[in-house]
């Protein structure tokens, strides 16, 4: 374990119109109060989104910060010793380099690492693993598909507070040509995509510069935008209910207007616009 004492720990409390209150539990390095205030209106905002996929009343997650990243690297070898992804390692582009973040489902705890340029660099990070947190509370013991825990992760993680709003931020172009350059080269496989196991799909992402997490952000940016979110709230419930021999492609065509060729070519305008 981790020897260090937390001299610091706050409960956020949201109150919504739904009656639900979200506690965040802030421990670690102290976060400031502009900081902490934005976290509260994001959570807010990730509830109204959350709430129509039947989440309970009440959830609490703890938030756990580290200005020293080699602090926090020692911290998750304590909890996983033996699991080399928890540790140190400059070149993991997935867990190291730059500021960090994981969701640890155990411990209902989103831990972020090096925050040595301040809180507000961090804000994305931390909105990015508080929405793992959401996806993991609405599929419970089960595992949400990936590209979907990923993608709304990603979704939230661009998005902006600005007072007591929210606003978004322009999808990245580099992510757009990606896309538009496998779809030209015939391999962009949405079928495929959106059945890949967990395994695949991070092996995958790590082969091909974290490309699965751009698309698994342009997929439900689409997904949300057509449908809205009545029709998106539909969806995650059938995926979260249904069973083991049910592909998530054919619940995703059930669904969308004109099955997986209308995402298809949904997704294509959308990375051309």
């Amino acid at each position: 374990m981790m020897k260090r004492t937390f001299t610091f720990a706050l409960v956020i409390l949201v109150h919504l119109a739904a009656s639900a209150q979200i506690r965040v539990k802030h421990t670690g390095d102290e976060l400031p109060p502009k900081a902490k205030d934005k976290i509260a209106v994001m959570v807010s905002y990730m509830n109204s989104f959350y709430s129509r996929f039947l989440l309970q009343e009440e959830l609490e997650v703890e938030l756990l910060s580290f200005k020293d990243k080699k602090e926090g690297y020692r911290y998750m070898r304590g909890l996983y010793p033996d699991d080399l992804k928890y540790h140190e390692n400059p070149s993991d582009k997935t867990i190291g380099g730059g500021i960090a973040g994981v969701y640890l489902p155990k411990y209902k705890r989103a831990v972020i690492l090096g925050m040595e340029k301040g809180a507000d660099a961090a804000l994305y990070i931390i909105y990015h693993e508080l929405s793992h947190h959401f996806t993991r509370m609405v599929f419970q013991k089960r595992i949400a598909p990936v590209w979907l825990n990923e993608g709304l992760a990603e979704y939230f993680e661009h998005l902006k507070v600005k007072g007591t709003k929210i606003s978004g931020i322009e999808f990245p172009e580099f992510q757009k040509g990606k896309i538009r350059t496998l779809a030209m080269l015939g391999e962009l496989d949405l079928v495929n995509f959106l059945n890949l196991s967990q395994n695949d799909f991070y092996r995958i992402n790590s082969q091909d510069g974290q490309y699965y997490y751009g698309l698994s952000y342009a997929v439900v940016t689409v997904l949300m935008d057509t449908l809205g979110q009545e029709k998106m709230a539909a969806l995650v419930k059938r995926i979260a209910a249904r069973d083991t021999s049910s592909k998530i492609s054919d619940i995703v065509a059930d669904i969308y207007p004109q099955g997986i060729p209308g995402l298809e070519n949904d997704l294509l305008k959308f990375v051309q616009r």
